[in-house]
């Protein structure tokens, strides 16, 4: 059997058949508990096995029939008329966690105590990160901002031919298009300002 073969049968065989079975005992009115507690075992044997599987594929998938035992062990589970799921439940693997739960539970409090200290200073890192940057970003935009001429700095003395030139010319067209006399349009510092800049 092909390993294509052999992932397409343990996916339906294995996991899509078994799923809408297990769906309609949990939509049946008043599901039995048996059966609830046969598809329980049924997905936590399924749990272990894909743990197993991923294992074995890369040290024993040579071995002849491999992937034809892997698919007989996926169905011998749930077949009504052998049910596994109980019988390795009860016999194997039941024992096997009871022999180790203490242990188990103490590493995986530890695993969980660990991986909350390494959250929690990578957070803390990027928390550092990005507080710098954003300062940095500040500084930046500040020195930017410090570069260009204050307007309210902006003094007579300051004005150059630019300015004047500008100034006159705007005179000239305000003068051409309206019927105040040129006397009367004036210009403030920011307004000059403004001009010299875009020049």
């Amino acid at each position: 059997m092909g390993l294509f073969l052999s992932r397409a049968l343990i996916l339906i065989l294995g996991y899509v058949h078994p799923a809408y079975e297990c769906f309609k005992v949990v939509e049946k009115n008043g599901p039995e508990i048996d059966q609830l507690l046969f598809w329980c075992h049924y997905w936590i044997l399924i749990a272990m096995f894909t743990i197993c599987e991923r294992v074995g594929d890369n040290l024993i998938s040579w071995l002849p029939l491999y992937n034809v035992a892997k698919v007989a062990f996926i169905v011998y589970l749930w077949y009504p008329k052998t049910k596994g799921a109980d019988y390795v439940y009860d016999s194997v693997f039941r024992p096997l966690m009871a022999k180790y739960e203490t242990e188990i539970d103490k590493h995986l409090l530890d695993m969980e105590a660990k991986v909350g200290e390494i959250a929690t200073a990578y957070w803390r890192k990027a928390a550092t990160y990005g507080q710098a940057k954003l300062v940095e970003l500040l500084h930046h935009v500040s020195s930017q901002s410090a570069s260009q001429p204050d307007p309210q700095k902006f003094s007579s003395t300051e004005i150059d031919l630019k300015v004047v030139t500008t100034y006159y010319a705007l005179i000239h067209v305000n003068s051409s298009t309206s019927s105040q006399s040129s006397n009367h349009i004036k210009l403030s510092r920011i307004e000059l300002q403004f001009l010299y800049l875009n020049l």
